[in-house]
């Protein structure tokens, strides 16, 4: 299961593009530029011209986005077929995902087997104040930082950059710099601002070395950028197989859609074994790997420790695949192989006054089981950073190694010592939230308040305000608690701290609290089992017996409660936490600021602990019958699966979603042939 749902990680990888936003006010208005996540813009048919065509009722012909409706439509019909074995079905599947995707199959050269173009294009057609006047506002991208932007600085100064996204880098950088020139010659401005997700981190970042120097962009922020890749694309296109753990998948899904419960159950209608088979079978049918191999931008995400041994593996050359090679073997060359190159690049642009920065995932092991990553980008690849591998800290004695930032004030270690931020690319504008999935950016209130105020107010860099610590926890509501001590920045404890402050970050139920534990530090905590947070608030739990000799290296605060809902599952938060000696907090005084938990107007200093009286009539009426667990993993109980009437369909359809995002996976996935 957990190489199937691996797979399915490829695909969200290709199909997925994610968004979300907030206000303020700036005088200054500065055009935007918003870079759509992978494949996000659309693509439409076009004649010899290269105009879109549109068919008798006035609508584009579109070659993608896919129509997912009928896809799935189909792929149920498939699975419903009991005339179909499992090998049929297999089969059946992989010519169907082949189908759909045949509209935007590349060429061996990676020119587009058919005439498409990105619809709309163009910065008069992709003007938000123009798509707004025409009713085409679903062509407004990324569209909660859309809002921001357009709350800042109007609509006609928002747009939406368009392009194939099957191009390589090289390409997309030469159109970024087209359209800005456009945006320019519009607004009349002499600079933009930009915003980029992900893809459009990477060909923002690629866009910046090749074109800094222009001077056309006064302000870059980009979210969890795949800036030099994906290991996920460097296993994929080497024959690696993926393992990527299957809590971690579901906790991705839940803050991709904000659940605030868990849904464990579904997995437990499936067959296993079943899945495997159909995907590792739907993976080795003919032409599914020769049609993705020729896509430019899969290249460009396949990192340069892979880049040689991908050549060798997929066989591609100057010869049969000549644009193709030369566009990744260029990209690779300047960019990907040159990370002192980039950094040196990105540093001398902030030099001369381009606000750049990063806001990185981490926390999650990346698909392939290797590293420290957003569950999609790996960190080091993100970033620039040195990181421990997964699970790994550095060792004891590590110090950090200032290859880039090299000042001695600077203090760029993660709490949980994984990570070395002196060693990125922006050691000092770039942000690390921690069990931030990617794409999430936007679901996290700490993440889209430092982002509108990167690009609108007054924060340069991680120095510039308590509320946006270098490191900090996902503030996302999925993720439903959040835990700081109180006198020291997230993820980190000094001597000063008397209290563990903990928010409840659901908007649909309270929590209560099972169990507080300090695991590698002498600390206790007074407070009640059973203790009830309602929701949005936020409690202090007085820290006792801190026992700060004890906690001289990195610990934890592992936190078990349960949601007042009807899943009735209990669950463990574990919050790293990296001891500051006093004359650390004394050098390093930025880390006494201590910023404020999810800063928006739902916070209050601390509220009111229930009484045990009324904690505990909370908590026997909805934990009947079941017995508390306070291991350190997420667990079941008896009547978490919501007590509904599924039938046969509900199968069918978890089915389908599952085994039909899996072969849609098989077009960047070829299964290494070992019989």
């Amino acid at each position: 299961m957990k190489k199937v749902l691996s797979v399915i990680l490829a695909a969200l990888l290709i199909f997925s593009a994610v968004s979300i936003g907030a206000v303020a006010g700036n005088e200054e208005k500065v055009p935007v530029v918003i870079l759509q996540g992978y494949s996000g813009p659309d693509l439409a048919y076009a004649d010899e011209n290269g105009e879109p065509i549109f068919d008798e009722n006035g609508n584009v012909q579109l070659a993608w986005p896919l129509n997912f409706d009928n896809l799935g439509a189909d792929i149920v019909k498939l699975l419903s077929d009991v005339t179909l074995n499992q090998k049929d079905l297999t089969i059946e599947l992989a010519k169907k995902m082949k189908e759909y995707l045949s509209p935007i199959g590349m060429n061996p050269d990676g020119t587009s087997k058919n005439n498409l173009v990105p619809y709309p294009s163009g910065a008069a057609a992709t003007r938000a104040s123009t798509l707004i006047e025409n009713g085409m506002e679903q062509y407004i991208p990324e569209k909660v930082v859309a809002n921001m932007a357009i709350e800042e600085v109007g609509a006609e100064n928002v747009f939406g950059f368009t392009f194939d996204w099957r191009r390589s880098q090289v390409d997309y950088a030469a159109a970024l710099d087209k359209y800005i020139q456009e945006v320019k010659e519009l607004t009349g401005s002499d600079k933009v601002d930009i915003y980029g997700l992900s893809h459009g981190g990477q060909y923002g970042t690629t866009y910046l070395y090749l074109y800094g120097d222009k001077g056309d962009v006064r302000r870059a922020m980009f979210g969890n950028p795949a800036t030099l890749g994906t290991s996920l694309c460097g296993s994929l296109f080497t024959g690696e197989y993926l393992d990527a753990p299957l809590d971690e998948i579901i906790a991705f899904i839940e803050h991709g859609f904000e659940y605030e419960k868990d849904w464990e159950w579904i997995f437990q209608l499936l067959s296993d074994d079943a899945i495997v088979d159909i995907v590792n079978g739907a993976l080795t049918y003919p032409d599914l790997w020769n049609g993705i191999i020729s896509i430019p931008s899969l290249w460009d995400f396949v990192p340069y420790n892979y880049f040689e041994e991908a050549v060798n593996y997929t066989g591609i050359n100057v010869v049969d695949n000549k644009k193709l090679y030369v566009d990744t073997v260029t990209y690779h060359t300047l960019i990907s192989n040159g990370e002192d190159a980039l950094a040196e690049k990105l540093n001398n642009l902030t030099a001369d006054g381009v606000r750049i920065g990063y806001v990185v995932g981490n926390g999650y092991t990346s698909p392939n089981g290797k590293y420290n990553s957003d569950i999609l980008i790996d960190t080091y690849l993100s970033s620039g950073s040195d990181c421990a591998l997964v699970n790994e800290t550095f060792a004891s004695d590590y110090v950090q190694a200032n290859t880039v930032c090299d000042n001695p004030n600077h203090y760029h270690i993660s709490p949980q010592f994984d990570i070395d931020a002196s060693t990125g690319f922006l050691p000092d504008s770039t942000w690390y939230v921690r069990n931030q999935g990617h794409g999430m950016i936007m679901h996290d209130e700490y993440s889209k308040n430092l982002v509108h105020d990167f690009l609108w107010g007054d924060i340069k860099n991680v120095y510039s305000s308590k509320e946006y610590p270098q490191f900090n926890m996902s503030q996302n509501n999925s993720e439903i608690i959040y835990a700081r001590f109180d006198n020291t920045s997230s993820g980190y404890h000094s001597t000063s701290d008397t209290a563990l402050v903990i928010k409840n970050m659901s908007v649909e139920a309270d929590v209560v609290i099972w169990s507080i534990s300090a695991v590698g530090a002498d600390i206790d905590f007074e407070y009640s089992q059973g203790l009830t947070i309602p929701k949005g608030k936020v409690v202090n739990i007085n820290a006792v017996n801190n026992d700060f000799e004890s906690a001289e290296t990195p610990f934890e605060v592992r936190i078990t409660y349960s949601l007042l809902n009807t899943q009735l599952t209990y669950t463990t938060n574990a919050f790293g936490f990296t001891p500051m000696t006093d004359e650390q907090m004394e050098k390093y005084g930025y880390l006494s600021q201590v910023a404020d938990v999810v800063p928006d107007e739902e916070v209050t200093e601390s509220t009111t602990v229930p009484d045990e009286e009324t904690s505990e009539s909370t908590t026997e009426s909805t934990t009947e019958d079941t017995t508390v667990n306070n291991e350190d993993k997420t667990e079941n109980i008896e009547g978490d699966i919501p007590k509904t009437n599924r039938s046969i369909s509900t199968v069918v359809t978890a089915l389908a979603v599952l085994a039909g995002a899996a072969v849609a996976a098989g077009v960047v996935v070829k299964k290494k042939e070992d019989e």
